[in-house]
C-alpha cells in the first residue's frame, strides 16, 4: 500500500507496451530531508542522493518510483489526483542508477487505486460506499475490513503530508515569474533566449483550450493550458491560436473569475481545517502574469478532458519535467515566437 504523490500519463515504449510512472510514499520514508548550503560543508549536513545546493535552500522530498508496464492501456492503474492510495500486487523490486525502484510488469502485476467519494462521510464509514474504486485484474480479490481501515489510515496519513510538508524538491521547482519574458533583451541582439526554466511549476488552470479540428495535425499541439500561479508582471502573454474557445477564455477576464473562485474557496477552506487560523479577506481581484503551455500528446489530451480528471478552469495541476521554449507559428507576431512552458 502507497500513497501517490505523482503519476505521467500513459505512454508507448519502444517494444510497444503501455507504461506510467508513479511516484510513491508511505510513513517508512522521511518526510523530506534538507541541506542548508551555508553550513553544507561543516560537517552537519544531510547529504540525501539527489538532494543538492540551492540558492534557496535545498528540499528533497523522498519517494519510490513504480514503473508500471501493460499490453493493454485499459489495463494501467488510474490515478487522479496526488493522495490516492495504491494497492500493488506482484511487483518487481529492482535497482536503477543507484535507486531503488519498483516495476509492474505485464500478466503478472495489479493493482487497486481508490480514493475518497467524500472524505468525511468516509472517515466516519470507511467500509461503506465512501469510495472510489478502479483495478486491473480481471477478477480483482474483494477488499475486507482491514483493508479499508488501511486505505482509510494511509489516505489520512497523506493528506497530512501533504498540508505539513513539502512535496517538491526545492532545486526543481520554478514560477512564472521566473519564466522570460516575450520580448527579452536578447532578442534586441536577434539571438533570443530559448530556454529560461526547467522543472516542475505548480499552478492554476485558468483555461483550456483546444486546437480546432481543422487545424490539427501530426505536427500540431493537441491543445493549451493558460496557467496562473499568482507571480509576475500583472500582464497576459497573447493567445497562441484564435479561436471560439480562446475568446471565450478570457471574457470573463484573464485569469477569469472562476480562478477567483477558486482562491476564495481556498482562503475559506483554512478556516476549516485550523479554527485557530487567522482569517483573512480573499482577494477581490488577482495579478500575476498568464502563460501558455503546449499539449502535444493525444494520451496527455486525452487524460486532461476526461470528465473524472477534475481538470478545469480554477483547479491546480502541477507540470512535472518542463521547460519553456518558443512555439514557432507564422501567425504570431513574435519574430522568434511565442514563449510558452513545452
Amino acid at each position: 500500500y502507497a500513497v501517490v504523490l505523482s503519476s505521467t500519463a500513459p505512454k508507448r515504449t519502444e517494444r510497444g507496451d503501455w507504461m506510467v510512472t508513479l511516484h510513491i510514499i508511505d510513513e517508512s520514508l522521511p518526510t523530506t530531508t534538507t541541506i542548508n548550503p551555508t553550513n553544507e560543508n561543516d560537517g552537519n549536513a544531510d547529504n540525501a542522493p539527489g538532494a543538492e545546493s540551492t540558492a534557496r535552500g535545498t528540499v528533497h522530498v523522498p519517494s519510490i518510483t513504480l514503473l508500471v508496464f501493460s499490453h493493454d492501456k485499459a489495463k494501467l492503474p488510474v490515478v487522479r489526483f496526488a493522495g490516492d492510495v495504491i494497492r500493488a500486487h506482484r511487483v518487481v523490486l529492482q535497482e536503477w542508477s543507484n535507486e531503488i525502484q519498483l516495476v509492474g510488469r505485464p500478466r503478472n502485476s495489479s493493482f487497486y487505486v481508490v480514493r475518497p467519494r467524500d472524505g468525511k462521510r468516509m472517515v466516519e464509514n470507511p467500509t461503506g460506499q465512501g469510495w472510489v474504486e478502479s483495478y486491473t485484474a480481471a477478477n480483482p480479490s474483494m477488499l475486507d475490513e482491514e483493508d479499508y481501515l488501511r486505505m482509510r489510515d494511509l489516505w489520512l496519513w497523506g493528506q497530512q503530508r501533504f498540508f505539513a510538508h513539502p512535496t517538491i524538491n526545492a532545486k526543481e521547482r520554478f514560477t512564472i515569474a521566473e519564466m522570460g519574458a516575450q520580448e527579452d533583451q536578447q532578442m534586441q541582439a536577434g539571438i533570443p533566449a530559448q530556454k529560461t526554466v526547467t522543472g516542475d511549476l505548480t499552478a492554476m488552470i485558468a483555461a483550456i483550450i483546444p486546437v480546432p479540428a481543422d487545424q490539427l495535425s501530426d505536427m500540431s499541439p493537441r491543445a493549451y493550458l493558460r496557467l496562473w500561479d499568482g507571480t509576475g508582471p500583472p500582464s497576459s502573454d497573447r493567445m497562441p491560436i484564435d479561436s471560439l474557445f480562446s475568446r471565450e477564455a478570457v471574457r470573463e477576464g484573464d485569469p477569469p473569475s472562476s480562478a477567483l473562485t477558486a482562491i476564495s474557496e481556498v482562503v475559506a477552506s483554512f478556516a476549516d481545517t485550523d479554527p485557530d487560523t487567522d482569517v483573512f479577506e480573499p482577494p477581490r481581484s488577482l495579478c500575476g502574469r498568464v502563460v501558455n503551455a503546449v499539449i502535444w500528446e493525444d494520451t496527455q489530451w486525452d487524460l486532461i478532458r476526461d470528465s473524472a480528471s477534475g481538470m478545469r478552469a480554477g483547479k491546480f495541476v502541477r507540470l512535472r519535467n518542463v521547460n519553456d521554449g518558443r512555439l514557432t507559428n507564422s501567425g504570431m507576431r513574435y519574430k522568434f515566437g511565442l514563449r510558452c512552458i513545452l
